[in-house]
């Protein structure tokens, strides 16, 4: 088949009710992504600006240290209860007790966030002496309770999410320019973005129980814990990449300075819009997978060309959008963002032959067998190379743990004598 077949192929396919759907969806999630990338990129240069690299620097601790806690609450719903609506968002009764049951653990996990994490910000001294930075920070993790995307997605109704999103972030945007003067405000940086999402939240479940009347109904503890027991393996998939990601923004601190911190999460915002893209391909195709395998072939092939180009555009334009986004005291992470870009390769493996490959296909506890051993290695190595390259280490870190993931997903997925 040649190549203008296939695109007439293609072209036939979007023009059914399925190819349409698909294509909403991929661009409203496309959207979202933008937006939640852009929006920090249009105010980077002014908050870098404003509170500068040390003060950055702390900020991106702070949102790495809530970020375990976040994925805590998350448990993998994303993934675990997207896939159980789409395969029955025929039965409404049966969406609606999803709803609930992930509602109602997600509850249980709050609480137990809550308890974990306040107590270490009050007995640990250096975290207890920026309690309104941690705070404002921890708002992230409230919002997940309040915003079932996995609904929206499992539904393939993902355009209002999109509505959502780029509303509240649009509310976030305008406060950073408008409030943020000077360094001492820094801590409204994490106020200002948990806020839009604790907003968006409430919309969002407002919207749930006008559109499909579905809202959170109690449910007996053991049902909740019944839940939990059901997305453990993707809960335990989704913690352990934290080792070695979140863990490396910590070391940096403890071992280097706030400075490296920020030099670092420059290069981690960069990255990240690349992540976010992946992350729209996957949102999308991960519940038409859960209906059908035989788009997994087709999924293969998308990705492999879609992180070849993203590498490709990595290493000729890091270089321009740091000097377009930061001051030239951040320049020191362009080379990081060479060294991560690399490890997409090891992204895309993973998500195609672990997140929507093994989950897919009930084999999610050899998918976290082979996180676990990606990730120790990650950890291990983390403190070894942080501890004698600095920045540069955290950056081979990823790259490494990325690459052996993403091989240990390929290896598990198609060779089943694991």
């Amino acid at each position: 088949m040649n190549i203008k077949q296939k695109i007439l192929d293609l072209i036939s396919k979007t023009k059914s009710k399925s190819g349409k759907v698909l294509i909403v969806n991929f661009f409203s999630l496309s959207v979202i992504e933008v937006i939640a990338k852009l929006s920090p990129w249009i105010t980077l240069p002014y908050v870098t600006y404003i509170i500068g690299l040390e003060k950055f620097g702390l900020v991106t601790f702070a949102d790495a240290f809530a970020a375990y806690f976040l994925t805590i609450v998350d448990y993998g719903f994303a993934f675990s209860a997207t896939r159980d609506v789409s395969k029955n968002r025929e039965n409404k009764n049966k969406v609606k007790e999803i709803y609930s049951n992930v509602f109602s653990a997600k509850i249980i996990l709050l609480l137990v966030a809550v308890i974990i994490y306040f107590s270490l910000i009050k007995f640990i001294p250096s975290l207890n002496s920026n309690f309104e930075l941690y705070l404002f920070s921890f708002f992230v993790v409230i919002a997940n309770l309040f915003y079932p995307k996995y609904l929206f997605q499992g539904l393939e109704d993902m355009k209002f999410i999109a509505i959502f999103d780029v509303s509240t972030q649009i509310l976030r945007v305008i406060a950073i320019f408008l409030f943020l003067k000077n360094a001492d405000d820094y801590i409204l940086v994490p106020l200002f973005t948990g806020g839009s999402a604790i907003l968006a939240g409430v919309f969002a479940t407002c919207f749930i129980y006008i559109k499909y009347s579905i809202y959170p109904k109690a449910v007996p503890v053991k049902t909740a814990f019944s839940e939990l027991k059901n997305g453990f393996n993707i809960f335990i998939n989704q913690l352990l990449p934290n080792l070695y990601t979140n863990t490396s923004t910590v070391l940096l601190k403890i071992i280097c300075s706030e400075s490296v911190v920020g030099i670092y999460g420059a290069a981690q915002k960069v990255i990240g819009i690349g992540v976010s893209l992946l992350s729209v391909l996957s949102k999308v195709f991960f519940p038409r997978i859960a209906k059908s395998n035989t788009r997994f072939n087709n999924y293969k092939k998308l990705i492999s060309i879609f992180s070849v180009i993203i590498v490709i555009g990595y290493l000729l334009l890091s270089k321009p959008l740091f000097h377009v986004l930061f001051t030239s005291e951040f320049y020191e992470g362009i080379p990081l963002t060479y060294i991560m870009a690399i490890g997409f390769f090891g992204l895309a493996l993973y998500d195609c032959y672990g997140i929507n490959g093994l989950i897919q296909i009930g084999k999610s506890d050899k998918l976290v067998r082979s996180t676990l051993y990606a990730s120790l290695i990650g950890l291990v190595s983390a403190f070894v190379l942080i501890y004698f390259f600095g920045a540069i280490g955290a950056a081979i870190t990823i790259t490494l743990t990325r690459i052996l993931m993403g091989t240990g997903a390929f290896m598990f997925y198609n060779k089943k004598i694991f």
